[in-house]
């Protein structure tokens, strides 16, 4: 499930920031008085969306590293046994 999920992001991605530039270039050309305001927002969103694909990568280290100590485990009791 991880894996697809991180897929699935991965796959959005260049679409994400294309929205993200063009919204970027609306906002300069619509709100000029208010850019800096919502340019802020556009970039949290963006950091936003790094954080949770750095999130994910963690997840997925992390379930492979219990799924090591998991064999490492059976393996002891097998040789135990």
């Amino acid at each position: 499930k991880n894996e697809s999920l991180l897929k699935e992001i991965e796959n959005h991605e260049q679409r994400l920031l294309e929205h993200l530039n063009n919204e970027r270039i609306r906002i300069s050309q619509d709100y000029p008085s208010r850019q800096e305001e919502f340019q802020e927002s556009l970039q949290q969103l963006s950091n936003n969306y790094v954080e949770l694909k750095d999130t994910i990568k963690q997840r997925r280290e992390h379930l492979e590293l219990l799924e090591s100590l998991y064999q490492y485990y059976y393996d002891l009791s097998e040789a135990e046994a």
